[in-house]
C-alpha cells in the first residue's frame, strides 16, 4: 500500500509541476547559495504531503519545503517516516534543463523501505549503429 501511495502522488506531483513548467518559473533563494524555491516545489510538496497525511495520518513526514509541516523536521515522532523532496533538481528546473524529479521515500526505524522518483525528461535518444 505505501509504494503504491508513494507511486500514485508523485505522478501528481509530476503533473504539477508541469503545470508550472508551462509557465515563467519565478524563484526566490531559501537564504542559502544557490538554494532556490520556486511555486512549482511548493505546489507539488502540498499535493505529496496532504496526500500522505491524509493517507498515513499516524505517520511522521519531513519535508523540504515546510509547506504542510515543519521545514527541516519531522512532523511526529513515529517510527515511520516520509521523506519527501517535491523537485529535486530546482535549479534545473528554473534555468529550463529537463533534469528534475520528485523524490518519495519512506524510512521504518531509520531504515529505507519505499522509494519513488517521478523523473520529467522530456527528451529521447535515438542511435544508429
Amino acid at each position: 500500500r505505501c509504494l503504491e501511495e508513494a507511486s500514485r502522488l508523485a505522478l501528481l506531483a509530476g503533473e504539477e509541476l508541469l503545470r508550472h513548467r508551462r509557465d515563467r518559473v519565478a524563484f526566490e533563494s531559501k537564504g542559502v547559495r544557490r538554494e532556490l524555491v520556486t511555486a512549482a516545489d511548493r505546489a507539488a510538496e502540498r499535493v505529496v504531503v496532504g496526500g500522505l497525511q491524509a493517507a498515513f495520518p499516524d505517520h511522521a513526514i519531513l519535508a523540504e519545503e515546510g509547506v504542510l509541516t515543519t521545514m527541516g523536521e519531522p512532523s511526529s515522532g513515529s517510527e515511520w517516516l516520509w521523506i519527501v523532496d517535491p523537485l529535486d533538481g530546482t535549479t534545473n528546473f528554473v534555468h529550463g534543463l529537463p533534469f528534475y524529479c520528485c523524490a518519495i521515500a519512506l524510512a521504518h526505524r531509520g531504515v529505507p523501505v519505499v522509494g519513488v522518483e517521478k523523473e520529467k525528461m522530456s527528451f529521447t535518444m535515438d542511435a544508429d549503429f
